[in-house]
C-alpha cells in the first residue's frame, strides 16, 4: 500500500489493516516455546543477506539467518528446510545460488548438514510455499509432525501465514507456527535504525495482503500443475 493511498482511502484498507496488525500482535504474544517443533522452514534470505534493498526498505535477511541458527541448533529440531528462488534460471550456478548461500551459512555456524533440506522455487514468498507444498503432495517431502515452524521477519509474518494457510488448506492437520527473527534475536536497538525503511516495507506488506484478499495477487490463480519446486542434494 502506498502511504498516500492509505490516507485517502482508509475505509478501503481498514479491514486488511486490522488483519495485518492482529497478525503482528498474535506473533508477538504467541507461544515462543518451540520445543515441540521438529520441522522448520526458512524462507529465502537473499543471496547476500541484505538488511536493505536498493530503495532502502528493510529486508532483514541476516536476521532470518541468525534466528535460523538459534532454532536449528535446538535438539528437538530434526530438519530445517531452506527455500529460495532460482528455479527459473537457466545457468546451474544461478539456479542454486540462494539456497546454497543459506546452506553454507548454516553449516558454517554449526548446523549439521544432515538437518538441512534445500528446495528451489520461483522467487517470491508464495512460490517458496507452493514449492514445499508441491513436494509434499508428490511425496518427496514428508512432515511427521503437524506443527511446522516458519522463520521470517516480523513485518513479513502476517502475509506469510496467510499464504501458508491458503496454500496448505487441504492439509488440515498442519499448523504453522510463526518464528519471528527479530523476536528470537531481540535486536531492538538494531531494528530502530531502520524505522523509516520499515514503514515503507509495512505499507507494501499491507498492500500485498489486500491484493491477496481481493484475488488480485500476482500469479495467485496459477493452476497447481504449473507450481514449481525442486528438492536438491
Amino acid at each position: 500500500m502506498r502511504e498516500k493511498d492509505f490516507v485517502e482511502n482508509f475505509k478501503q484498507y481498514k479491514t486488511v489493516f486490522n488483519e495485518y496488525f492482529e497478525g503482528i500482535y498474535d506473533c508477538i504474544n504467541g507461544n515462543n516455546n518451540f520445543d515441540d517443533l521438529r520441522d522448520v522452514i526458512l524462507l529465502c534470505a537473499g543471496e547476500r543477506f541484505e538488511k536493505c534493498d536498493k530503495d532502502c526498505k528493510y529486508l532483514g535477511g541476516p536476521d532470518r539467518q541468525e534466528a535460523a541458527i538459534k532454532i536449528a541448533l535446538k535438539k528437538n529440531i530434526k530438519r530445517i528446510i531452506v527455500v529460495g528462488g532460482g528455479i527459473e534460471k537457466e545457468k546451474e550456478k544461478e539456479k542454486y545460488l540462494k539456497v546454497d548461500y543459506m546452506f553454507k551459512f548454516l553449516e558454517k555456524r554449526g548446523v549439521e548438514k544432515e538437518k538441512i533440506v534445500k528446495v528451489i522455487s520461483e522467487a517470491d514468498t508464495h512460490s517458496n510455499l507452493r514449492a514445499i507444498y508441491k513436494l509434499l503432495i508428490d511425496h518427496k517431502i514428508e512432515f511427521k509432525h503437524k506443527k511446522i515452524g516458519i522463520i521470517t521477519n516480523l513485518y513479513h509474518m502476517p502475509r506469510t501465514l496467510k499464504f501458508a494457510k491458503d496454500t496448505f488448506k487441504k492439509c488440515e492437520q498442519i499448523e504453522f507456527i510463526p518464528i519471528s527473527a527479530e523476536l528470537i534475536l531481540k535486536e531492538k536497538e538494531d531494528i530502530n535504525i531502520y524505522q523509516k525503511q520499515m514503514i515503507k516495507r509495512i505499507c507494501e506488506e499491507i498492500n500485498g495482503l489486500k491484493d491477496w484478499n481481493d484475488g488480485n495477487y500476482s500469479n495467485q490463480k496459477k493452476e497447481f500443475n504449473y507450481w514449481r519446486g525442486e528438492l536438491i542434494d
